[in-house]
């Protein structure tokens, strides 16, 4: 399904499907084809630069929260039962 409007580099509004088109293929463009490679190293960096640090669960806190998994349940999406889990 094509859109039917869509907003050109200008910010103008195009109604013309072949525009329209040809707007999409300029945009993708653009975003897909980097010329130098240091744009890459710093489009990574940055991407890994800006996710907070999770600390990894300390031992004690999997076992606190294993004790409390309902037993004889269905697996979920991951298909761990909690029988498997609890010493």
């Amino acid at each position: 399904m094509l859109p039917t409007i869509c907003k050109d580099a200008k910010n103008n509004v195009i109604s013309q499907s072949d525009l329209i088109l040809e707007r999409w293929k300029d945009y993708f463009c653009k975003i897909l084809n980097v010329s130098e490679s240091t744009d890459i190293q710093t489009i990574k960096r940055e991407r890994t630069n800006n996710q907070p640090q999770i600390p990894l669960p300390a031992y004690n806190e999997i076992c606190f929260i294993n004790n409390y998994l309902k037993l004889n349940k269905a697996a979920c999406s991951d298909n761990i039962l909690p029988e498997l889990l609890n010493p």
